[in-house]
């Protein structure tokens, strides 16, 4: 029975997946750690016992790591040695280092290495960085309050260090004659950077932010963004979240409103928002002239007669023709128009072109004929047009025409 047991206990070590073997430890191969100038320094590190295989003792007793003029392209693997404070890793041929499983690490000297880049944000307690001579054009060590040292010579022409205010790194820069930019980490909102304004989040920008944005800092304020750059170029009309707003140089203007121009449209935009609920005839605030709306935008295509609150109008070309007299047509009639209203209530002659016509409830009574007394006199009408000998007609006329115009 004893030896079943052993049996038993044995076969359960051997059944042990790969995922749950890593809680034990990991094996020192391509798997883990691609590079092979990498895995050829933990294999012969001091924390390492010589074999191919890092326990899990080995893992969290790993608090250095001095790999230095290795030849190394990549330190992927790094990140299973959470507990490292200090990595001297200077001149390899490394492009990029991934510090965001490294916490605890307090020293990085990775001088001499041909770096696009280097994210410091997930190791908030650096102390000492030495960073020269890698081409970077920028670097944030804004997230990094207890930096005490720092070397960042000769890297690309403009380098810009991004440093937090009253910060050691700030003092550096000042020193060293190094372009620098302050920023706030626990600053959220539009800022200036580098002449370029953006939307940060947490003293970072926010590549999140795209479309309409609001002002974390100044909540009344909106930007419209692209990855978090504000784009200061655009005054027009943008679309966000199925509207449509009124942004000048980027800032969305909520004191805009009246008529703006878009994509060869005329639309009505109030508050800074494009009134996409107006219908029919709404007046411009800035030239005080009324405008034939559809869905908010003008109907620059329409020419004829619109009703609006019971009334009827006469838009040209989307707007109300506010000085215009005479006749218009609509749906196979004529109707009387005064300064650009139907005369609905008007019944009576009107002149127009030399000839006189009856008129009732401001249309054209081209469906009558009969007689109609005017000021005294009896008058022949015939399909709505007033006839009568040439004195009087001519009469008639000049009376008409000084009772409009006088």
């Amino acid at each position: 029975m004893k030896k079943l047991l052993w049996l038993v206990c044995v076969l359960g070590l051997l059944s042990v997946s790969a995922g749950a073997q890593a809680a034990f430890g990991v094996r020192i191969d391509a798997a883990h750690f691609p590079d092979a100038g990498f895995r050829d320094f933990l294999r012969e590190s001091d924390y390492n016992d010589g074999d191919d295989y890092l326990s899990s003792w080995e893992i969290s007793g790993f608090t250095s790591v001095n790999c230095f003029s290795c030849g190394i392209e990549s330190l992927e693997g790094i990140e299973i040695l959470q507990n490292v404070t200090e990595l001297v890793c200077f001149d390899n041929e490394l492009t990029r280092i991934d510090l965001s499983a490294t916490p605890n690490l307090e020293f990085l000297f990775c001088s001499g290495n041909p770096l696009t880049s280097l994210d410091l944000s997930c190791t908030p307690r650096l102390k000492r960085l030495y960073c020269s001579d890698c081409g970077l054009g920028s670097l944030d060590v804004s997230r990094n309050p207890y930096l005490e040292e720092l070397e960042l010579t000769d890297n690309a022409p403009g380098f810009t260090l991004y440093v937090a205010p009253d910060s050691y790194a700030l003092s550096y820069a000042v020193e060293n004659g190094i372009r620098y930019i302050v920023i706030d980490p626990s600053y959220s909102g539009y800022t200036v950077m580098d002449g370029v304004a953006v939307i940060v989040k947490n003293g970072m920008v926010d590549r999140s932010a795209t479309g309409l944005i609001q002002d974390a800092a100044h909540p009344d304020d909106w930007y419209f963004c692209v990855e978090g750059g504000v784009l200061t170029d655009v005054t027009r009309l943008v679309e966000y979240d199925g509207e449509w707003f009124y942004v000048d140089h980027g800032r969305l203007d909520t004191t805009m409103s009246g008529l703006v121009e878009y994509n060869g449209g005329l639309f009505f935009v109030a508050a800074g928002r494009l009134l996409r609920e107006v219908n029919g005839l709404i007046q411009d605030p800035h030239s005080s002239g009324w405008y034939y709306c559809a869905n908010g935008q003008v109907q620059t295509q329409y020419t004829g007669l619109a009703q609006y609150d019971g009334a009827w109008f006469y838009v040209v070309s989307g707007r109300l023709a506010e000085g215009f007299v005479g006749f218009v047509p609509y749906n196979g009639a004529q109707f009387y128009v005064v300064n650009g209203q139907v005369a609905g209530s008007f019944t009576g002659f009107v002149p127009d072109n030399g000839v006189v016509y009856y008129v009732v409830n401001g249309q054209m009574a081209s469906y009558f004929t009969g007689h109609v007394v005017y000021n005294g006199t009896l008058y022949f009408v015939n399909n709505g047009q007033v006839t009568g000998d040439s004195s009087e007609y001519d009469r008639m006329i000049s009376t008409l025409l000084d009772e409009l115009y006088r």
